[in-house]
């Protein structure tokens, strides 16, 4: 096997109060056992002094062996990572998405090109990551539910539970690799990873679901190759329950315009269940819902629309998903911790 160039795609912003973690990941990616790769950072108009701390070690330490971009306002996970996409090396094989809050191991993009190449049919692909501080699982990659419920499999598990690989939903935007071929097929040749509106929380897993409808795979392998902090950077958003509550209506309305999902009649009425719990729990909630929940269905039609333009529609059953019957279905409005416990077993069965 040859080592066929790859483009890592590394987004930072506001990252000051885990500068450390930041600065540990780009001396990750320094010292990682793989010869022909770029490293390309887009700054997504960070004002906390950030920036400046990661230019300053980029042009010390990389060179010309990394790209630097910043940007003068935050486009989010998607845009960012669009940019980056856009000025890749024309060679490159393959892309890497990394968090800035993501720490690779250093033999993990060989490993992880190694399977690529052995298996044109995979589209994307990633490995076990575990939790930066603790050591047990984060995530081996994503499952989604036919009412598009998302679950980070066996997160929380030791990594010892992981005897082989599997097919999964989606690889992980935290540490995983793509095939550019595969994307641009995607895409119809447009220069893009994600699809720019949908800003977060709708991006890797939209992006597994494609690969699946273009005839391609998307598979987690049974060895660590990263150790992670969930949500460093974007979680300081999302303690704002308005906006987590959005992001989950929006997505919901998304996935009931351009899924086959046999539930879908169904998706409403979990969007008012998961709505009720925030009304019973938040004061700020309960002062603005409505404004919530209307600008967050607006959006999601806008963004539905959008994305059939581009002549997006998914069969969600092309992909790995985790079936329900009627009866689950009804837990789910109702009981979805429960059934994410029922989950999780499920998972672990399918893996031993």
């Amino acid at each position: 096997m040859g080592c066929p160039k790859v483009s890592i795609l590394w987004v930072n912003f506001n990252s000051i109060k885990i500068i450390d973690i930041v600065l540990e990941s780009l001396r990750a990616i320094k010292d990682l056992n793989y010869p022909n790769y770029e490293l390309i950072v887009v700054d997504n108009g960070s004002n906390d002094g950030s920036y400046e701390i990661i230019k300053e070690y980029v042009k010390k330490h990389y060179g010309s062996r990394a790209k630097l971009i910043r940007l003068y306002k935050n486009l989010g996970f998607c845009g960012g990572n669009n940019i980056a996409f856009r000025v890749r090396d024309p060679f490159s094989k393959y892309v890497v998405l990394l968090n800035n809050d993501a720490v690779p191991e250093p033999d993990s993009l060989k490993y992880l090109i190694e399977e690529m190449e052995n298996n044109p049919h995979l589209g994307s692909a990633q490995g076990v990551i575990i939790d930066y501080h603790h050591k047990y699982i984060d995530t081996i990659g994503g499952f989604m539910d036919e009412v598009s419920n998302m679950y980070l499999a066996l997160r929380g598990f030791p990594p010892s539970v992981i005897r082989k690989s599997l097919y999964i939903t989606y690889a992980d935007g935290a540490y995983s690799i793509h095939r550019i071929k595969a994307i641009k097929k995607i895409y119809k040749g447009r220069e893009k990873i994600f699809i720019d509106e949908t800003f977060a929380y709708l991006d890797d897993t939209l992006l597994g679901l494609l690969m699946w409808n273009h005839d391609y795979m998307v598979k987690s392998f049974p060895y660590i190759v990263a150790k992670h902090v969930r949500g460093a950077t974007f979680k300081r958003l999302l303690h704002i329950k308005s906006l987590r509550l959005y992001f989950i209506i929006r997505n919901r309305m998304v996935f009931k315009e351009i899924t086959n999902s046999r539930y879908k009649e169904i998706f409403e009425l979990i969007i008012v269940r998961r709505m009720l719990s925030y009304l019973i729990h938040s004061s700020q909630i309960r002062k603005n819902w409505g404004t919530i929940y209307n600008k967050a269905v607006k959006s999601g039609k806008k963004l539905s629309e959008k994305l059939k333009s581009y002549g997006i529609y998914i069969d969600i059953y092309k992909a790995p998903i985790i079936r329900v019957n009627l009866s689950e279905a009804a837990k789910l409005i109702m009981l979805t911790r429960i059934f994410n416990r029922d989950i999780n077993k499920r998972l672990l069965n399918m893996i031993l």
